[in-house]
């Protein structure tokens, strides 16, 4: 294996993260809104250049799977890596509205990413919005999910978070 292709390879999973950063920052906002939509579009795209570079740098079809498999078990990994970061920002304000009954305030979080959240959440069933304009829980399987998280970190020792 050539050193050429060793960095290709090893490297190529970069661009994944380098990839969805810039889509998500260059596209309307529309076609960003479901991040993790547009994370698995890439990664089944991207398997097309970075095959393409692939052929050109090697001839053994062998090689081609294998570092195939490597790419999308790569991009696995980050779409869940993705997910729960998003997956636990909303558990947050699930969490913060279950016990304060109001929406977290923080430097942490932007007006415009509360209320994105929010639309999420209401999309997904999680939260109801009343007439009133007050949300509620409408499903506790993510606020179970966010205390299961609470609960880890206090066994493992990790200061909680203030709450504010």
């Amino acid at each position: 294996m050539t050193a050429s292709l060793l960095a290709y390879v090893t490297f190529s999973p970069l661009a994944i993260v380098a990839v969805h950063w810039i889509g998500c920052r260059l596209l309307p906002k529309r076609a960003a809104e479901n991040g993790q939509g547009f994370l698995i579009a890439l990664v089944i795209l991207m398997n097309v250049p970075f095959g393409l570079g692939l052929s050109v740098l090697s001839r053994e079809s062998a090689l081609w799977v294998f570092a195939l498999l490597i790419f999308n078990c790569v991009g696995y990994a980050y779409f869940h890596w993705f997910n729960l970061t998003e997956t636990s920002r909303r558990g947050k304000i699930l969490v913060t509205l279950q016990e304060k009954g109001e929406l977290p305030h923080s430097n942490t979080y932007t007006s415009e990413q509360i209320r994105t959240r929010l639309e999420r959440l209401v999309r997904l069933g999680q939260i109801r919005r009343d007439e009133d304009g007050r949300y509620r829980l409408r499903s506790r399987s993510l606020l179970a999910v966010g205390r299961g998280i609470e609960g880890i970190r206090t066994v493992l020792g990790f200061e909680e978070a203030p709450r504010s």
